[in-house]
């Protein structure tokens, strides 16, 4: 297959589907509901494709770690996560994903995992953010006494002065909002532009080297 083919056949599936979905949306015309619906299972086996193919993958990969790898923490932490998955894999297939053994062996290591996870996560932000960003100016100073702010009115410590709480609630309702809109209304946008640049041929680098080879 010569590298015009590879390029036009996946470039014309995208935009065919996007009409499709496009139009659809619009119009509502029978034949492309049609289309469209059978386009969304597709993508859903695709996607339940994908997800096994990765677990494939996962298993592969851990596999030729514990074969292969001279770092024996390497090894342990591979044997681990195969033998993670395997159990509640085994579980989920024998006694279902609602099963209250399922439940509980997530409960008993899952949500303590990620609370962990999460807890660790703030605390190498803070540090990062500490680290990176110095008081230079106004800005990053108001930054600074916002974030001090909204971290008072979310913690116990809002009992200092009973003010914490209600300021840290304005900003999360009016500023941070404020923020959260204007960044999707220009995410929105900027979605339009790089959809209509797809559908033009302007934009081809989601055909990985073919595209970016025929810039």
């Amino acid at each position: 297959m010569s590298d015009m083919s590879r390029r036009f056949i996946p470039y014309a599936l995208i935009v065919l589907t996007s009409l499709t979905m496009l139009i659809n949306y619009f119009f509502e015309i029978p034949v492309l509901s049609n289309a469209e619906t059978y386009l969304l299972s597709v993508s859903v086996i695709l996607l339940s494709a994908s997800l096994g193919l990765g677990a494939i993958n996962l298993v592969r990969h851990h596999v030729d770690t514990v074969r292969t790898s001279k770092n024996s923490k390497d090894s342990i932490f591979s044997a681990l996560l195969l033998i993670s998955f395997v159990v509640m894999l085994a579980v989920g297939v024998i006694y279902g994903g609602e099963s209250s053994q399922f439940d509980y062996i997530y409960s008993l290591t899952l949500l303590p995992l990620e609370s962990t996870l999460s807890v660790m996560g703030v605390l190498y932000q803070v540090l990062a953010l500490y680290h990176a960003i110095r008081i230079k100016n106004i800005q990053t100073a108001f930054f600074y006494l916002t974030l001090m702010v909204i971290f008072l009115g979310m913690t116990p410590l809002q009992m200092i002065h009973p003010a914490f709480e209600p300021l840290s609630s304005w900003f999360n309702t009016v500023v941070n909002m404020a923020a959260q809109r204007g960044l999707k209304i220009s995410l929105g946008f900027g979605l339009v532009v790089l959809s209509v640049r797809i559908l033009l041929g302007k934009e081809r680098s989601f055909l990985g080297r073919l595209g970016i080879s025929n810039e």
